[in-house]
Parts: structure tokens; sequence; C-alpha cells
């Protein structure tokens, strides 16, 4: 009985420090994704990366953690960055600069791999040559292996991913679809029947690959509301989704979604131009609230719900910003919505979000209304960032994508009835 009681008891603490050790690594994969981020601002990116090596497993090096790595390696060897640190620590732990060499690789941007070609043939300090030489390698390899410069064949979708109530049990269901929306022809993005049978697909967002799907025609879509609708036949726990439900991106027939995610045929999705959240001066705010009011003169609201609809002298007060974004090329663009809304009928399109479009200069334009900002990327790799914004308006639903810095765009848009 001892010697049973014995062994149970090995076996229980062998088992216990096994979850324990599976459980720690599981927690730092969770967290790699937030050390990128980190690592991608910093000052010393090589002291960092070489900390990330040493501490996270290196099972949690793949999908869209791999594909951070591979940027921040390939834009800091492409810029030649703190080269001599890089130099030091791989000559302490060689096992360092495999590590670093295994990420030059076909997901870099083009134009990173040729100039650490460059660098490599250029810049190599003498002590240093033979590895040099496996980067040049690496670099050309990466380059050879690689898609051509632009696609003339790139296809957008968005994953859709809401609950909505089920209208004869009357519970929550869940809905997941691709709806393939833009895709390239002849030069030109179009939208339409694109004959898409079963396709893979790279979910993206903000630039990375956060997981994969593949999809086929959904033979069951009838409605005008369907359309493009694709079936994902990836197992539902492989299915990406980005923050909690949430009515931020609901559509005229849904309470609560996920995110919108976009999705892309290509290897392309990484956000050249940088559009980021940044904050407006005074001075801008003024000139988008000034804009709107020539935009939108006449507007009518009610005291109440059962009250008539009457003119109403709308004030700035009444005008609430409530996106605003930047790119590296100094364009902005705002979110712009003018509330309360106290009438009982649908809101006319002046109480939908507007979106501006401010040049360097200062001035601004009106784009559309009834958006909201789902990612931008560079879809067709040109060298340029497209923006998709999901479309919310009475009745109608969509999506619509500018390109060429704002100056033109394409509408994918469906009515529900």
């Amino acid at each position: 009985m001892f010697k049973l009681a014995l062994f149970l008891f090995i076996v229980l603490n062998l088992t216990s420090g096994f979850s324990s050790a599976l459980s720690a690594e599981t927690e730092k994969c969770s967290i790699a994704e937030e050390r990128i981020d980190y690592i991608d601002k910093s000052k010393l990116p090589w002291v960092d990366l070489y900390a990330f090596f040493k501490e996270v497993p290196s099972k949690c090096d793949d999908g869209g953690v791999a594909e951070g790595l591979t940027d921040i390696i390939a834009k800091n060897l492409a810029a030649w960055r703190d080269f001599p640190r890089l130099i030091e620590l791989s000559k302490k732990d060689p096992k360092y600069f495999n590590f670093i060499k295994k990420h030059i690789d076909e997901t870099a941007l083009q134009e990173d791999l040729k100039q650490i070609f460059k660098n490599s043939r250029s810049k190599c300090p003498k002590n240093f040559s033979e590895q040099c030489k496996e980067l040049e390698t690496a670099a050309i390899l990466a380059t050879t292996n690689s898609e051509p410069e632009t696609s003339s064949d790139a296809k957008i979708g968005i994953l859709e991913y809401s609950k909505v109530q089920d209208q004869f049990s009357k519970k929550p269901r869940e809905l997941r679809a691709v709806r393939a929306v833009f895709y390239k022809k002849d030069g030109k993005w179009t939208t339409g029947d694109q004959a898409i049978k079963k396709t893979d697909w790279q979910v993206t967002f903000d630039g990375k690959t956060i997981g994969k799907v593949t999809t086929e025609n959904d033979k069951t879509a009838t409605f005008a509301s369907q359309v493009g609708l694709q079936e994902i036949l990836s197992p539902i726990d492989k299915i990406p989704s980005m923050g909690k439900l949430t009515e931020e991106f609901a559509t005229w027939s849904d309470s609560q979604v996920y995110r919108p995610l976009v999705v892309t045929t290509g290897k392309y999705k990484n956000d050249p131009e940088k559009w980021k959240p940044a904050k407006l001066s005074k001075y801008l705010e003024a000139a988008v609230r000034k804009q709107f009011k020539k935009n939108f003169p006449d507007v009518k609201n009610c005291k109440d719900p059962s009250s008539p609809y009457k003119d109403w002298k709308y004030t700035d007060r009444d005008l609430k910003i409530v996106k605003s974004f930047a790119n590296s090329n100094e364009l902005k663009i705002v979110g712009l919505e003018l509330r309360p809304y106290n009438c009982d009928g649908p809101p006319e399109v002046a109480y939908s979000r507007a979106w501006y479009l401010i040049y360097r200069n200062g001035e601004t334009k009106y784009l559309e209304s009834g958006m909201i900002l789902v990612d931008a990327g560079d879809y067709d790799n040109d060298g340029k960032s497209e923006l998709i914004f999901q479309v919310s308006r009475y009745n109608q639903g969509g999506y619509i994508m500018y390109t060429d810095s704002l100056t033109n765009h394409t509408d994918f848009l469906f009515s529900y009835h």
C-alpha cells in the first residue's frame, strides 16, 4: 500500500509539474505579439530581439508572431541599424544569428530585401564577412521565392462574425462568413461576381496576419444582403476574432458583432503609409466642423420621440469628433457625428458618421457618411495603402475601399430588403 501511495504521489507531482510548464508556455505565447509591438518601437531592437529569442518558446514563433518578427528584423537590417550590436550578440550566441537569418524570408517587404542584399555587400565589417554572406544569400532566396512586385489578381474579402436572434427559437446564434468584396482586374479594382470557388484566405489586422481560413461559395445565399458570401470550411476554433462583441460595427440588421477583419488571397497586408490614430489640433477640429456645416446646412430634429420634426440650428457642441487618423504623408481622416437625434423615425444622412480628408495645408474634403474604418493595408503591393470602410446605413450595407491617397474609391453595396 505504501509503494502504491508513493507511486501515485510521484505521478501526480510529475503531472502537476508538466501542466504548470505547459501553462507557462501558453501564457508566454499569448503575450508574444505584445512583445513584438514593444520591440517594433524599441531603440535597442537587437537587444530586445535577443531577449525574445531566449525567453519565448520557439513554438510561439509562428503565424502572425513570425511575420511580425520578420518585419522588424528586415527593416532594421535594411536600415543597417545598430549593426555592431547585432555582431556582438551573434558572436556571443551563434544560435541567435540563425534565428535572425531564418526571418529573412519571402514575407518581408521587397524593398527591405533588396536593401539587405546591398548592405551585406557594401557595409559589412571584415570580422563578420561570413555572416554577411549568409544574410546576402538569405535575401536573394527570399526575393527569388517571393511573388511578383505587383499583383494583378489580388482578391479581398471581409471576415464577418456576428450574433443574431434566431427568428424561430428566439435564441442567439452565431453567423460567421467571408464576404468576397473587391478584386483587381486589368490593373483596376472592381466588384461583382468573382466566381470564387474553394479559396484560402489570410486573415489580417493592422498589417499582420492573425490566422487563415478556407471558404467556398455559399450555395444557400439567396437574399440581396448575402451577395458575395462564402461559407467557411475551417474548424470553428480556427476562425480568428478580434476583441469582444460590440455595437460599434453593428449593421442595420445586427445588434452586436465582432470587428470585421480584412482577408486577402495574397501575401500583401503591410500598411506602408502607416495610418495610426492621431489627435487633431483645435484649428483642424474647427475647420472640419465648418466644412460639415457647409455640407449639411439644413437639418431637422425633434424635442422628443413623440414630437414633430422641426428645423434645428445645431452648434459646434453638437458635432462630436469620434475618430481621427493620420499617415506618414501627413494626410488625416476624421469621423464626425451630429448628436443627439431625438426623433422616432429613421435619421437623415446628416446623423450618420461623416468622414473628412484633411490635406497637409489644412484644406478639408468630404468623403462619405455612414462608414466605419475597418483597416488599412497595401493589398496589391503597389506601395500605397488602401483604406477599407464598412458601410452602415438605413437599409444599406457593404464596404468602400479608398485607393491612391483617397483620390479614388470602389463601392461594394447591398440592400437588406
